[in-house]
């Protein structure tokens, strides 16, 4: 998902440059509009502490899904408004599925906390990293409709790989 979320923001002040011709004042107002989407934070954990993690966890994949056929929808309307939800929603989603994949983490064993969150976040920022390069190739070659497609299709491998945690495991047998 953060891989998503870097795809996202490495390529929309391109876009809104490029489309709506903002300076870097202009960008800046639009970054700090969209981090209100870390206000989501605290309502992942009031779900998470009422066992609703995945449940949580699939409709915030779904979310950026979402958010990324109205971020491609807003450029093709010229509409700076739709952009402005679908950054919401991105950073929104985003943050529930951080602090949820977090929280779980750190529930399989505390006593390897830091640990953990070392691996989680060194995997998590290679993924953006690798999503920030590809990104802006895309958007250079292709244009905003297929970052949209490439930022989609990661919100899809997540909801493909969030299915197969509710396949049923064999019972083991017995003797």
């Amino acid at each position: 998902m953060f891989a998503a979320f870097q795809v996202f923001w490495t390529t929309v002040p391109l876009a809104l440059a490029q489309r709506f011709g903002f300076g870097q004042t202009g960008i800046a107002l639009f970054a700090l509009a969209g981090a209100a989407g870390a206000l989501a934070a605290p309502v992942a954990g009031r779900l998470a502490d009422r066992g609703l993690t995945r449940p949580a966890t699939g409709a915030a994949m779904a979310v950026v899904l979402l958010a990324f056929g109205i971020g491609a929808a807003a450029l093709r309307a010229h509409s700076l408004a739709a952009l402005v939800l679908a950054a919401l929603l991105i950073d929104a989603a985003v943050q529930v599925c951080q602090v949820l994949s977090i929280r779980s983490l750190y529930m399989l064993a505390p006593e390897l906390r830091g640990r953990l969150n070392g691996l989680f976040m060194t995997f998590v920022f290679l993924c953006a990293a690798l999503a920030s390069g590809t990104a802006a190739a895309i958007y250079a070659f292709h244009g905003w409709s297929a970052l949209c497609l490439l930022g989609g299709a990661l919100a899809l491998v997540g909801l493909a790989l969030y299915a197969t945690e509710f396949r049923r495991r064999p019972a083991l047998a017995s003797g």
